[in-house]
């Protein structure tokens, strides 16, 4: 009934309470020290469930952040969201709040045979990729890859400009996402503006005309694709640790190499006379 073999999946134990009730433990991720851990991102799917009313008890939302005990970020405010085809999202309308287990409860009526579950709506490493490729087919956007993860994923630099303009009374406007895999309103945050500047509206047209917009879809793809919260997958954080990334170090490529190779690729460019784009 419960299937995590899909990107950004995530869940940890199940427990079968009767034969339409269960209780979900978050997985959570700790960093690279066995501390801190996170748990504000989960995402399944329940299969073979049309007709049947599913009560779903969501469990393990304590934690650990800045090294201190966190006792539930969730509460009686809560709604998670689910879908019907794993790209159109809605919240959950009910929900019951259990105050001693840290527990939530909702009631999952799926039409169809299949139902996905999450904290919020899934934006996977897939829809960057392909979002990268339909925009840079357009004249005035193109893509590099300026480093890789800890896995060997590309970390991918989409330029968007007016190319036949030169570059040097431009602004520079740099965008990028998911730093902390789980938050996925920064990618759908970042696709709206990358389509916009890359469209054939007037206003963007100007924008390119006056302007270089440099994007960064996707910080951390590792962890977007494993289903893990906040740190690339050797345990660092992409975010809180930005300032201790020293490139002279090499210790820190092999740390954390995605703020490695954005840092590099964010003085480059910051840099006159020294534009990624120019290569």
């Amino acid at each position: 009934m419960f299937n995590t073999a899909f990107e950004s999946a995530s869940l940890g134990k199940i427990e079968k309470l009767s034969e339409t009730e269960f209780r979900l433990h978050l997985k959570g991720q700790q960093d690279a020290y066995g501390r801190n851990r996170q748990t504000t991102w989960f995402a399944c799917r329940l299969e073979d469930v049309a007709g049947r009313a599913i009560t779903l008890r969501i469990a393990g939302f304590d934690g650990e952040y800045n090294n201190r005990p966190v006792v539930s970020w969730a509460g009686p405010w809560y709604r998670p969201v689910f879908s019907e085809d794993g790209i159109n999202w809605e919240h959950f309308s009910a929900a019951t709040w259990d105050a001693e287990r840290h527990e939530l409860t909702v009631v999952a009526q799926p039409r169809g045979a299949t139902l996905w579950v999450a904290h919020i709506p899934l934006y996977p490493h897939s829809r960057a990729l392909q979002l990268i490729a339909e925009i840079t087919a357009r004249p005035h956007a193109r893509a590099e890859v300026i480093g890789q993860s800890v896995l060997g994923r590309p970390l991918h630099l989409v330029t968007v400009t007016n190319f036949q303009k030169p570059d040097a009374a431009k602004k520079i406007i740099w965008m990028q996402a998911r730093q902390h895999a789980w938050e996925t309103g920064t990618s759908f945050l970042l696709e709206g503006a990358l389509r916009f500047v890359a469209s054939e509206d007037p206003r963007a047209q100007q924008l390119r005309d006056e302007n270089i917009f440099l994007f960064v879809p996707m910080i951390n793809p590792d962890s977007v694709v494993r289903g893990d919260v906040r740190f690339n997958a050797n345990g660092f954080d992409p975010n809180r640790q930005w300032d201790e990334v020293d490139l002279r170090d090499k210790l820190w490529l092999e740390r954390n190499p995605e703020i490695w190779y954005v840092k590099k690729a964010l003085i480059k460019t910051s840099t006159p006379g020294s534009r990624l784009r120019s290569r």
